[in-house]
């Protein structure tokens, strides 16, 4: 059960363990080569694959075994403990073209990590770039809005993203890294996540 609660149950983590698509994935790879460990050893075998198929997949094959044609159904929202396909507002989330700036994907993403935020590489229209190296970013909201961060701290958030991308092109990310993620964690602690 405290495996199943835990947030690994929160964590987007599509991929296999140090070839994910989503950063920030490095504790679920731990749990995953453990789990995948632990399989072979029980079953004798070089490789296993414990991921689970996708919810909208499992919902279907429900819906298809129990339901006719025009039933009408019940589906829980989100924060009662509903999946995406239940009926979901739709996602937020803000890609950014880095090109300009003559910085990839995975450079920005890489110092917003040490600076405590996180986000995803993302390909951006005509990206000459390699899908593991792009030349965006990807910036959802979810996580933040559950937390009850407003408008004003989307704000302060864009600063501290534009904060570490000038450090990068001024070769002082090291010190604006230190630095965000202290404004970071204080952002993180008036918004715990229970």
């Amino acid at each position: 059960m405290e495996a199943q609660g835990s947030f690994l149950t929160n964590k987007y983590a599509e991929g296999y363990p140090g070839k994910r698509y989503y950063c920030g994935c490095e504790h679920v790879d731990k749990v995953e080569s453990l789990a995948i460990e632990r399989l072979c050893k029980l079953f004798g075998v070089k490789f296993a694959n414990v991921q689970p198929h996708s919810g909208s997949q499992a919902n279907q094959a429900v819906f298809a075994t129990l339901l006719t044609p025009g039933d009408t159904i019940l589906g829980l929202s989100l924060s009662c403990g509903g999946h995406l396909t239940h009926g979901a507002a739709p996602s937020l989330s803000v890609l950014v073209d880095l090109r300009s700036q003559k910085l990839t994907g995975k450079d920005v993403v890489d110092s917003l990590e040490r600076a405590g935020i996180t986000c995803n590489k993302n390909s951006v229209p005509f990206d000459t770039e390699k899908p593991t190296i792009t030349s965006g970013l990807r910036f959802g909201t979810a996580a933040e809005t559950t937390r009850g961060l407003e408008a004003e701290n989307f704000k302060e958030i864009a600063s501290l993203v534009n904060e570490v991308v000038q450090g990068l092109i001024s070769g002082s990310s090291s010190s604006v890294e230190k630095a965000v993620k202290t404004k970071v964690e204080k952002i993180c602690s008036n918004f715990p996540i229970y």
